[in-house]
């Protein structure tokens, strides 16, 4: 017997190696779907004694036991839906998504009007991993800031080498600048793996792969990870896609990216989750206001 908390842990590995050889053998806490090893109906609870017994003893008919069971069981379900999926369903991924839900994520046609203007602009950028993390992709994402929301533009993951990200980083920007004449306030950097070198090598320009020359980018920011675990990050801002305050935009890269986002941590896919946190936590930080009104006056000034 075992927890699974992903799909590529030990079982889940033997599973996609020699499924055939292997009988899986699941009780869920609540049945989710039709099992010949197990005679309850679908949304039959398993040992509703256990759950909605009364506190402190004492009778009680089995409609209030079974009541109190789901009233419990739903409420352990609505404050964590990933540790639901694992501990109570045996399931390392939660229908619908973990931490984030698919449909937390709607895809919009295009952005609103007046925010390619008055929005603000920036790249995120999450380094592939070291030599250790060889799966492992390098993403960077195009985030809009406008009245409140959050709109993920665009998107590129590649497994690029040590150069090629570098590169890769350049051209995304080049792109979104030079051809589409976005006016991107902060390019930001997650201080890890590659992250630093990409930094200084953006910062000051000089040639790419194939030749060309690549301009110094303004506003190159290398930024520490938000506090916390990667479960914790993508869960402290879970709240925003909850709210309805994150949007994508349509693109090729939205099926993947929602793929990765509601799969996580089950998956052991984590660069768009940790780009998306990423920028979200620059996003969401206040905005230093450095008016005369703010400051006030020198004194003696006018």
């Amino acid at each position: 017997t075992a927890t699974r908390w992903t799909v590529n842990d030990l079982i889940g590995r033997v599973l996609d190696a020699e499924g055939g050889q292997w009988t899986v053998v699941r009780f869920p806490a609540v049945l989710d779907e039709p099992a010949e090893h197990d005679p309850r109906e679908v949304g039959e609870m398993l040992w509703p004694w256990v759950w909605g017994a009364p506190r402190h003893g004492g009778p009680a008919n089995e409609d209030e036991v079974i009541d109190r069971a789901r009233k419990r069981l739903e409420a352990i379900k609505a404050r964590s839906p990933y540790n639901w999926s694992a501990l109570f369903q045996g399931n390392p991924f939660a229908r619908g998504g973990n931490i984030i839900k698919s449909d937390w994520m709607p895809v919009l046609p295009s952005i609103p009007p007046d925010a390619e203007k008055y929005g603000r602009w920036i790249i995120a950028v999450d380094p592939k991993g070291g030599a250790k993390d060889r799966g492992s992709n390098c993403v960077c994402q195009l985030w809009l800031s406008y009245e409140g929301r959050f709109y993920l533009v665009d998107e590129v993951a590649e497994q690029w080498g040590s150069v090629e990200e570098i590169d890769g980083i350049y051209r995304f920007w080049h792109h979104h600048t030079h051809n589409m004449g976005r006016a991107i306030s902060a390019v930001v950097i997650e201080n890890k793996a590659n992250g630093k070198s990409d930094t200084d090598h953006l910062r000051r320009g000089g040639l790419q792969e194939d030749g060309g020359r690549r301009e110094p980018i303004p506003g190159v920011l290398l930024e520490d990870p938000p506090k916390g675990d990667k479960v914790v990050r993508l869960s402290n801002k879970a709240p925003l896609y909850r709210a309805g305050d994150v949007a994508l935009i349509e693109g090729p890269w939205v099926p993947a990216h929602k793929g990765e986002m509601q799969a996580f941590p089950s998956a052991g896919k984590d660069d768009r989750p940790d780009c998306a946190c990423l920028a979200l936590e620059y996003l969401t930080r206040p905005v230093l206001d450095v008016s005369v009104e703010s400051v006030g006056r020198p004194e003696g000034y006018g």
